[in-house]
């Protein structure tokens, strides 16, 4: 009889424990099959590709709260990829603080850091005192994680998303295939697949939308890329000879 009343006490101060620890999760899911090849300098109004390449197919992001610290995971159809052309990102952002996880030409790394403009308010003794977060990477089969200790003390969540990319070398490192999760966040404005010409009095003709001009037989014709294409263009071509130098 003690001996269970023992067990029992026991048991329940094990229950309380567990019931001591904060625990929360927020997931985001993304469908299946949407990975598309993209070129940078692609008019606006372009219609893309969709193929099947289930290591960069993103299909959720995680986050899990767990006592003093956070874990945020990213998932994908298939096995990820560390190669020279595969980059992968996950960005979860709270009131306070910006994690993001990164993998580039099969290094991968991760950042918890209190949000700039709050750092910027801080007195030199609490910049002594602030610890930002760089945990290690786990990638195993088809997610990649890390967890970090907790950046700041709202943890409210302002963005949780994602995007990955596979660089087609054959034809430069502007183009390649992408997936976003989720797809909101995809920055290319893209053409309709149905989308065609109009016939004013018999006649077919052109129509344009955003500067795109489309031709007859549906293509779009060159125009100016954006501001943000550009960015990113840039961006990869710096990381690309970064690469090609390391190697």
């Amino acid at each position: 009889m003690k001996m269970m009343k023992s067990g029992i006490v026991v048991i329940g101060l094990v229950m309380l424990l567990m019931l001591s620890i904060t625990v929360s999760a927020e997931t985001v899911t993304d469908g299946q099959g949407d990975v598309f090849y993209w070129d940078l300098t692609y008019p606006i109004g372009t219609v893309p590709t969709y193929v099947d390449k289930p290591n960069i197919d993103i299909t959720s992001l995680s986050v899990v709260y767990n006592g003093d610290q956070v874990t945020v995971s990213m998932e994908t159809a298939g096995p990820i990829t560390l190669g020279s052309n595969t980059l992968y990102h996950m960005y979860y952002n709270t009131s306070e603080a910006l994690y993001s996880i990164n993998a580039i030409a099969g290094e991968a790394f991760a950042t918890g850091l209190l949000r700039p403009e709050l750092l910027a308010e801080l007195t030199p003794a609490e910049i002594m005192e602030y610890q930002a977060s760089y945990p290690d990477v786990i990638i195993t089969g088809n997610t990649m994680s890390a967890t970090f200790d907790i950046v700041g003390d709202d943890t409210s969540t302002d963005a949780l998303w994602g995007n990955s990319m596979q660089i087609d070398e054959s034809a430069g490192i502007a183009a390649g295939w992408w997936d976003y999760a989720p797809n909101d966040y995809i920055p290319y404005e893209f053409g309709e697949e149905d989308s065609g010409t109009e016939e004013t009095n018999g006649d077919t003709t052109g129509e344009t939308n955003e500067g795109t001009t489309t031709t007859n037989d549906g293509s779009p014709e060159p125009s100016t890329p954006g501001f943000e294409t550009l960015a990113i263009l840039a961006a990869l071509g710096v990381a690309y000879i970064i690469l090609r130098k390391r190697n």
